[in-house]
């Protein structure tokens, strides 16, 4: 009875192992196809990015933001998360 649980929990670590090693293989290969073709529409290294403009929050309809409006000005970036 022991002999036949050893060989059951080998097989299934087997299938575990070739189900993992083929799962990370195809994610690894659909983030090489990603970065092999950028979007088309997506600027390319070095370009300025597309300017668009947003209603602010809060305010009237009238109020807008433009990306352009902050060209030449320091860039802050806020990231909200746990990393630990």
């Amino acid at each position: 009875m022991l002999h036949r649980l050893a060989i059951t929990l080998a097989f299934y670590l087997i299938a575990a192992a070739v189900a993992l090693s083929v799962g990370v293989r195809d994610a690894l290969s659909q983030g090489r196809d990603m970065q092999k073709r950028p979007p088309k529409d997506a600027p390319r290294p070095g370009e300025d990015a597309p300017d668009f403009e947003l209603a602010m929050l809060g305010g009237d309809a009238e109020d807008k933001i433009r990306l352009s409006d902050f060209k030449g000005k320091k860039p802050v970036v806020l990231v909200f998360g746990s990393y630990t």
